[in-house]
């Protein structure tokens, strides 16, 4: 049976948790293949409403289309966690939140999921879910910690992955200090990797030595989440122009595509 855990069960409701298509456009740098393999035991549960997962405290839901990367479909519970209503979050809502200091961690774990997932075998793509926690700003002001725990829906026909859901839990009380931990637990009697070792990969560069006046305009509504041809609307130029600039800004940073490079600009407060 595939499961999510730590201490207390609760059945989720699947009508808070609709998967639709995404709009914005942060990652169309990156390449798919065709075909769509699916989890077909969480595919089951949404459906369904067949499978518990077990998680800590206050809770809420989410769903990532990589190929769109924007966060969506929150649940309602975002209100408890946070302060803020489900139709107010979204990803670069979310990275705003995260606190200065672990932001860095925070991308650099991002990576190593990358590379971990990209060193498995297509058939154990959905046989590990990712922990870590890290600390975000509620509405009121104050800082909580989060657990995030994501687990991979699709896949594409290469290994890819298409589609995750997030689990983000509030254990403040549980962890009120100490630095954010990565691990990969392992599901179906795979391993389990815990506290694993990250070091930052982002160095503090000077934007000014970077980018053009119009890159800068462009960046920034990337990290709204606009897209090339809104980009390109809103700044009175083509979308292929904004796309030439954002492959400009690619390779000035020697990021493969415009989610690696937001990461970046954000964690050396370019922006």
């Amino acid at each position: 049976m595939f499961e999510i855990g730590i201490k207390s069960i609760v059945l989720m409701n699947r009508n808070h948790l609709p998967i639709e298509k995404l709009v914005d456009n942060i990652w169309n740098n990156q390449k798919y293949g065709d075909s769509i393999q699916q989890n077909l035991a969480v595919i089951d549960f949404l459906q369904e409403n067949k499978l518990a997962l077990f998680i800590v405290g206050k809770s809420y839901f989410y769903f990532l289309d990589m190929k769109d990367a924007e966060l969506n479909n929150f649940s309602s519970g975002t209100r408890e966690v946070l302060g803020y209503e489900p139709n107010e979050m979204s990803l670069g809502k979310l990275i705003s939140l995260v606190h200065p200091a672990d932001l860095p961690v925070v991308i650099s774990f991002e990576s190593k999921v990358m590379e971990f997932f990209n060193g498995l075998p297509i058939e154990k793509m959905f046989k590990y879910k990712v922990r870590y926690d890290y600390r975000v700003k509620h509405k009121d002001g104050h800082y909580i910690r989060l657990l995030q725990q994501v687990i991979t829906i699709e896949t594409d026909d290469k290994g890819a992955i298409v589609k995750t859901m997030g689990i983000h839990s509030d254990i403040t009380d549980l962890k009120n200090e100490g630095p954010p931990v990565l691990s990969f637990i392992g599901l179906d009697g795979e391993p389990t990797f815990e506290n694993v070792q990250v070091e930052s990969k982002f160095s503090f560069l000077k934007p000014e030595e970077r980018f053009s006046t119009r890159e800068k305009e462009i960046l920034n509504k990337l990290i709204q989440g606009r897209t090339s041809e809104e980009i390109g609307k809103e700044l009175f130029i083509s979308k292929e122009t904004v796309n030439t600039h954002r492959r400009n800004m690619l390779a000035k940073c020697g990021v493969k595509n415009s989610m690696e490079l937001v990461n970046l600009c954000i964690t050396n407060g370019w922006v």
